[in-house]
This record gives C-alpha cells, structure tokens and sequence, in this order.
C-alpha cells in the first residue's frame, strides 16, 4: 500500500502544476518534487488545513512520505490545497 499510495500522491501533486519531480528514479513511499510556490508557503497552507506536509528541502522543494496510514481522500484534498496555493 505504501507504493501505490506514495505513487498516487506524486502524481496528484505533479497534476495540479505547481510542483513537478526532482528525480525520475524508482522510489518506495518517499519522493522529492520542486514546487512553483515557496515551501514555506505550501506546507503553511497544508498546516492551517491540519495536514502535516513534507520535509522542506531548499526553497522550492520538498520531500514527501506517504505511508499505509494516509488516506486517498486526504491525499486529493492535499493536493486541491496544493493547487491553490500561489507565488
């Protein structure tokens, strides 16, 4: 479960077009994207919605970690956070 839902989670981040991967490499249930908006910005937003975000990397990265106890819907709303937040 951790594979498909790690999986999952990338590409639902990469979707909304504000972060794309940093490494095309094969992983388990942590990856690395770069993000449009500062770090800082997008794991504020996830915080105020209750979420815990990644790890910042740098200014515009971050490495996530999506474990069996993550939940698709709480991925989705993730990443619909994710979709809305701006430069």
């Amino acid at each position: 479960q951790c594979l498909s839902k790690a999986h999952f989670a990338m590409d639902a981040f990469v979707k909304t077009g504000k972060m794309s991967r940093m490494y095309k490499d094969e992983f388990f249930h942590e990856f690395a994207l770069s993000c449009e908006a500062p770090a800082d910005v997008i794991l504020a937003a996830l915080d105020k919605a209750g979420i815990l975000g990644g790890l910042k990397l740098s200014e515009n990265a971050i490495l996530w970690c999506v474990t069996e106890t993550v939940e698709k819907k709480d991925i989705l709303r993730a990443a619909a956070i994710i979709g809305r937040t701006g430069k």
